[in-house]
């Protein structure tokens, strides 16, 4: 799985340059690329596709003649290209790599019930019923909920499901950042610099900044605070002793520091 924010080159890195290079180490193999809709799969192959004829000879491989689509063609060393919309039928095509690019198309879907548990199903009886023994699966998205796809295949792997290495890179920096970045670094400086970063955080909100650039997914209900974590008393309990503080955080204030009295 890799998690990195919208507009940040995940898609041409693992959609149009991943498979392209693939075959040319795997030449028979079978990809099966999916992504939210079927017209963007087909986007991507008509991509791989166009690389594969420009670059053949550095490839070692080239198109089969016959191959004129865009979501379904072969080469002429026995690989082949299938591009499907997440949520549709994928028929008598095995996988040996399966390609997930964002199958989520937008915050109302992420919401559905109904359509989480659709892709939940397709994921379970379509892609994993394509599988080649020994084949791999990458998943590429922003996170949009805590249960969205990969959320809950994480949860899965918690009993007894598939082992994922997870590759997570948020748009600003944390603690043990996996490209050594310094916290409250920009992800890709050149293109969106920490200032703006920003102006996406205060435009989208909070929750949809934690979930789509931070891959931080958190609740509706709570966009910074999860309320249901804290608890009210009318007055301090007498035991144990408590003590009594008042704390401020104005680290979502324009200008403000974090600050505690």
């Amino acid at each position: 799985m890799i998690f990195a924010p919208p507009r940040h080159g995940k898609s041409e890195m693992v959609s149009r340059l991943f498979p392209a290079w693939f075959l040319a180490k795997y030449p028979r193999s079978s990809i099966i690329a999916a992504s939210c809709t079927t017209a963007l799969a087909e986007d991507f192959g008509r991509s791989v596709r166009t690389l594969v004829a420009q670059y053949s000879d550095v490839l070692g491989y080239s198109l089969r003649p016959d191959s004129t689509a865009a979501g379904r063609w072969h080469t002429d060393r026995g690989g082949s290209y299938l591009a499907v919309g997440a949520g549709t039928a994928i028929v008598g095509r095995p996988g040996d790599l399966i390609l997930i690019d964002d199958p989520i198309s937008g915050i109302e879907a992420a919401d559905s019930e109904v359509q989480r548990a659709r892709l939940q199903a397709w994921y379970r009886n379509d892609v994993y019923s394509r599988l080649q023994p020994g084949a791999k699966i990458v998943i590429i998205q922003t996170r949009w909920r805590e249960d969205d796809l990969c959320g809950w295949l994480l949860e899965q792997e918690k009993v007894a499901g598939d082992c994922w290495d997870v590759v997570s890179l948020p748009a600003f920096a944390g603690e043990d950042d996996p490209l050594g970045r310094k916290p409250g670094e920009a992800l890709w400086r050149e293109w969106m610099p920490e200032a703006a970063l920003a102006r996406v955080r205060n435009a989208i909100g909070e929750r949809e900044f934690a979930a789509l650039y931070q891959q931080q997914p958190r609740p509706a209900e709570g966009s910074i605070f999860r309320t249901a974590a804290i608890s009210i008393f009318d007055i301090l309990p007498a035991e144990p002793p408590a003590q009594a503080v008042r704390a401020w955080d104005i680290a979502a204030s324009s200008g403000g520091d974090s600050r505690l009295a």
